[in-house]
């Protein structure tokens, strides 16, 4: 079994960061390539890896296909990358049929990510106290300003107990990766491929993987991936889809209280399988 190399693996892969109650999500556009760039060096010494646990704060970060775009990739290096990817959940009308994004759902009608209001770089930040939250915002802002412009941001906060809204249990991470050897009783455990670009999945294949023609000016930290002498452009990351939705609390337990007959015990059986987890409160 592969060992992972777990100071180029973002953390955010590996943790839940079940202990840092408070997060804030930034979604940025590229208003300056250098700017930009500048900026995504400064990060990447404060990236939070899967080596660290850090007691304060953790950062990390995702680009999207504009974002791989605006800093500078070429269009021969995206098309090594999923279709998905490249094209985005709003990318086309076909792909918004597909995932149900159609009427008061469709992109036109999102906060961000659609027409407009595209999103180049995610940024993610967890903190155990919401002034290490701020206080990391506040350098993070002054280092964007000459590149970066926010689309949109929301701040979050671990509701008590660790549950979430519709009073399920929150915070667990599963299934568990089988190389990390950290694993829960109960708890599924899969190969690293599944989750991680550049390892072996549960198939013993090594998934696909982005690359790069090969330059030895700007390549001498890529792994070479075999295909024709490129360079592994994925290697250690992974794909991370963000979306935004409304949670009708009470309309979901209406709806599983009529499926039970108004049974109430019935119906959180019913709400369980539906999700995954049982309620905090059963």
């Amino acid at each position: 079994m592969q060992e992972l190399e777990y100071e180029e693996i973002q953390g955010i892969i590996l943790s839940g960061y079940v202990k840092k109650r408070f997060a804030a999500y930034s979604l940025l556009r590229i208003r300056s390539r250098a700017g930009a760039q500048s900026y995504l060096r400064w990060l990447e010494a404060r990236l939070t890896t899967g080596d660290q646990r850090p007691e304060d704060v953790c950062h990390n970060v995702a680009i999207t296909a504009t974002g791989l775009r605006a800093l500078g990739l070429g269009e021969e290096t995206l098309a090594t990358f999923p279709r998905e990817l490249v094209e985005g959940m709003a990318g086309t009308a076909k792909r918004s049929e597909i995932l149900g994004d159609t009427g008061a759902s469709a992109p036109e009608q999102w906060l961000w990510g659609g027409p407009g209001n595209q999103v180049d770089v995610l940024l993610m930040v967890f903190a155990h106290r919401p002034d290490q939250l701020d206080h990391a915002l506040q350098e993070h802002r002054r280092r964007q300003q000459d590149g970066l412009e926010e689309v949109y941001f929301r701040s979050t906060e671990m509701l008590p107990e660790r549950r979430e809204h519709f009073g399920f249990a929150d915070g667990i991470t599963q299934p568990q990766i089988k190389e990390t050897g950290r694993h829960l009783t109960g708890i599924e455990c899969l190969r690293a491929g599944e989750f991680i670009l550049g390892y072996e999945n549960e198939y013993g294949k090594v998934p696909f993987s982005p690359s790069v023609a090969e330059d030895p000016r700007a390549n001498r930290l890529l792994h070479t991936n075999g295909q024709n002498g490129r360079r592994d452009l994925g290697r250690n990351g992974s794909y991370l889809v963000v979306r935004q939705l409304d949670q009708h609390v009470a309309a979901f337990w209406r709806s599983m209280l009529d499926q039970a007959d108004c049974y109430e015990l019935l119906a959180v059986r019913l709400a369980a399988k539906c999700v995954g987890l049982w309620p905090f409160f059963f």
